[in-house]
């Protein structure tokens, strides 16, 4: 029993040898897994959401001046003018600045503006023209309005080039202006004298001087190019003439009581030229 031992010790120790190298290879080599085992289902991850990227404060970029197109303008539409306002207008403002005249202009002859009122204010220059042999141009204050008792105010610049020239007016006329019976107040240059008178016409030739022959009076400036300030005071079968606020005469006209005026332009050769400024009639009441 002795003799055995020895071996039975040996072959322990080589067995206990041989398990601890076993256990050294399990270890260091894995073990392969068996290639029939079926594997689990891959799980697909779920999309990760991607969080909103909360924005910071960013300046703000200022854009580079653009040049503004200038829009093209509309053009606005005019009022269509009032024609009959305008005229309404403009012989008011004639009136009024007649107005301020009238008041000192009757005050010189003993007249007041207390009683009568304005019949016609010129609006502007009125120029009468003759340059034709022995014509007579005249232009009507009215359209066909007949005066009775009145005062008329207005200047005249005279101006001519020969011969008998004056410059005038044309009072109680019939409608027609050119053929009608009518007074004529007549202002002429004549062999360097100032002369006046006032004339009957009829058929447009002259029938009779009222005043029994033309007058001289120095208050009517003849010089070519002068201007004269007049004022003619009709009333009743009177006229009252005055030259500069210089009276000239009274004259008696009886044939006719009313009628148009018209200012005229007459020569007997070359040009005459009247050019009638600040014109006014101013109607009296009948007493």
């Amino acid at each position: 029993m002795k003799k055995n031992r020895p071996i039975r010790i040996a072959l322990l120790a080589l067995l206990l040898f041989g398990l601890l190298m076993c256990s050294a290879c399990k270890s260091d080599t894995p073990t392969p897994e068996p290639t029939n085992t079926p594997q689990p289902p891959t799980a697909t991850p779920a999309p990760t959401e991607t969080p909103t990227e909360i924005p910071t404060d960013t300046p703000t970029v200022t854009p580079s001046e653009t040049p503004t197109e200038t829009p093209t303008p509309t053009e606005t539409p005019t009022a269509t003018p009032d024609l009959p306002a305008t005229a309404a207008v403009e012989a008011t403002q004639a009136a009024e600045k007649a107005l301020e005249m009238v008041g000192a202009e009757l005050e010189k002859i003993g007249l007041t503006t207390e009683s009568g009122y304005l019949g016609w204010a010129e609006e502007g220059p009125m120029p009468v023209i003759s340059n034709e042999y022995g014509t007579i141009v005249y232009v009507p204050i009215d359209e066909g309005t007949s005066y009775k008792n009145y005062v008329l105010t207005f200047d005249v610049n005279w101006s001519s080039t020969s011969g008998l020239a004056g410059c005038g007016v044309i009072f109680h006329s019939e409608q027609n202006l050119e053929i009608g019976e009518q007074y004529q107040f007549f202002t002429m240059r004549l062999s360097g004298l100032p002369l006046w008178d006032v004339e009957l016409w009829n058929y447009g030739k002259w029938q009779s001087t009222t005043t029994g022959e033309p007058k001289v009076n120095s208050a009517i400036n003849l010089d070519n190019g002068s201007t004269n300030h007049y004022v003619l005071v009709v009333k009743d079968d009177l006229l009252t003439a005055y030259a500069n606020d210089k009276r000239l005469s009274n004259v008696i006209i009886t044939k006719l009581d009313q009628g148009r005026i018209a200012f005229y332009a007459i020569q007997e050769s070359g040009m005459t030229s009247c050019i009638y400024e600040n014109a006014w009639v101013w109607v009296l009441e009948e007493e």
